[in-house]
């Protein structure tokens, strides 16, 4: 049975609607499915409230997995820092995710005590997890937890990758960044191309 993990902001968000007759199918047939995102919990999951399965979600970049509303697996920050956080992500009451706005000497700080790591960038905007969180780390726990054969990954941007890298078949989707291109195995339009493929496999050879 296979681990299927897909991205959801620009991967599998752009295709929801026409993936989830498909995502139904693939758990009734005994697979698994986890979305993995930079979002909290309860913002991710209520993209899903009227599917007709469950699902896990891997969120805040790998820090917390939840299953059916419990938490199964929390990678804390283990040392939060002084500064002025503009949003938190928690896990219970353990803090797994918080971003700031760009500063040098905090940047710098982080950088030389080795606590703390960059898991998603943007001009005005800088999030951090801890040290030791990333989705792959998230997904190898899910995949050694369950006892599934392989695993299948989704993804299109930089805090992806180390999720592509573990996965025993690599998928990336149109707009992806050249670096996941380059590093999946297939390249297709959307997640529901992909799931619809995974669905065949006994006719389609990956």
């Amino acid at each position: 049975m296979k681990l299927i993990v897909s991205d959801f902001d620009r991967t599998l968000s752009e295709s929801l609607d026409k993936s989830r007759f498909l995502i139904e199918n693939l758990v009734q047939k005994g697979h698994c499915f986890a979305v993995a995102s930079g979002r909290e919990y309860k913002e991710l999951k209520s993209f899903f409230d009227d599917f007709n399965c469950d699902i896990y979600f891997v969120s805040s970049d790998g820090g917390a997995i939840y299953y059916k509303n419990s938490l199964i697996y929390s990678n804390k920050i283990k040392k939060i820092p002084n500064i002025n956080m503009h949003k938190i992500h928690k896990a219970e009451e353990n803090i797994v995710k918080f971003s700031c706005y760009p500063d040098n000497y905090f940047k710098s700080y982080v950088k030389n005590n080795n606590l703390l790591k960059i898991s998603y960038q943007e001009d005005n905007l800088i999030e951090y997890v801890d040290i030791d969180t990333d989705k792959a780390k998230a997904v190898l726990f899910l995949k050694n937890m369950l006892d599934f054969d392989r695993i299948y990954a989704i993804g299109d941007n930089y805090n992806d990758i180390n999720m592509l890298k573990v996965a025993d078949i690599s998928f990336s989707v149109k707009g992806a960044i050249p670096e996941v291109m380059r590093l999946c195995k297939y390249n297709e339009n959307t997640v529901s191309d992909i799931l619809e493929k995974i669905l065949k496999e006994d006719e389609y050879e990956l």
